[in-house]
C-alpha cells in the first residue's frame, strides 16, 4: 500500500507530465498499477478532463481489478447506475428488488421491498387522483428513482464504491416480463376496450398532452 509521502510523489511527477503523457496511462492501464492511474485520472480531472459515464465506469472497474483481483471478500453488487435505470424504465418497485439483492439481512430486504411496493401504491392513486397531470407524476416517479441509487444506497450498502460489478442480463429480461405484466394489469383494471395496452396507453397519453 502506497503511503501518503510516496503518493505526494507521486501526484507531483503526475503534475509535471503533458495531457498526452497522462493519456497514455489511460490507453495502456495494464502497464501501470493502481495508485499511478487512479493518480493521473485525478491530474487529468484537475486540468478540466471530463469523462463521460461509460469511460469512468471503465476505468473504475480496472483500478478496482487492480487493487483486489479476484479476491472473494470483495462484494459483489448491482450498481448503482443499474438500480437507477431498472427503477427509471421498470418501475421503482423492480429497482427496489435489485436493490434487495444487494442485500444480506432479511429485515433489511423486507424495508426495501416494502418501501417499493409502498411507492407503486402511491403512484397508482396519484394516477387516478391526478389523470391529466402527466408532468407531475413524470416527477413523482425520477424522484424515486433517485431515492433508491442516493438516499438508499447510502443507508443499506455505505458510502464505499469499492465493490464488483454484477451483470445484468437476466434482470432486463425479467423486467421486460415484469413491465409487460404491469402494463396489462393497469389496462385491466382501468376497465379499457382496447385489446393492446401499449396501444391504448398511446393514445390515453396523447389524450392527457392535449389536455394539458
Amino acid at each position: 500500500m502506497m503511503n501518503e509521502e510516496n503518493l505526494e510523489l507521486l501526484q507531483e511527477e503526475m503534475a509535471t507530465k503533458s495531457d498526452a503523457e497522462l493519456n497514455k496511462y489511460l490507453l495502456e492501464t495494464h502497464k501501470y498499477s493502481a495508485s499511478e492511474l487512479s493518480t493521473a485520472i485525478r491530474e487529468l480531472k484537475n486540468r478540466g478532463r471530463v469523462f463521460n459515464g461509460t469511460e469512468w465506469e471503465q476505468l473504475l472497474s480496472i483500478i478496482r481489478v487492480k487493487l483486489w483481483g479476484e479476491n472473494p471478500s470483495i462484494p459483489s453488487y448491482f450498481s448503482k447506475k443499474a438500480i437507477f435505470l431498472f427503477s427509471l424504465f421498470f418501475s421503482v418497485l423492480y429497482g427496489m428488488i435489485i436493490l434487495s439483492l444487494n442485500l444480506h439481512i432479511r429485515r433489511e430486504k423486507s424495508i426495501v421491498i416494502g418501501f417499493g411496493l409502498t411507492f407503486l401504491i402511491a403512484q397508482l392513486i396519484f394516477v387516478n387522483m391526478f389523470p391529466i397531470h402527466i408532468w407531475y407524476h413524470v416527477g413523482l416517479h425520477v424522484l424515486g428513482c433517485a431515492v433508491i441509487s442516493t438516499q438508499l444506497w447510502k443507508r443499506y450498502i455505505g458510502i464505499n464504491g469499492l465493490y464488483k460489478r454484477k451483470a445484468v442480463d437476466v434482470q432486463i429480461f425479467l423486467g421486460l416480463v415484469l413491465s409487460t405484466f404491469l402494463m396489462r394489469a393497469i389496462h385491466f383494471c382501468a376497465g379499457h376496450q382496447d385489446f393492446e395496452p401499449f396501444y391504448c396507453m398511446g393514445k390515453d397519453l396523447v389524450n392527457i398532452l392535449h389536455l394539458n
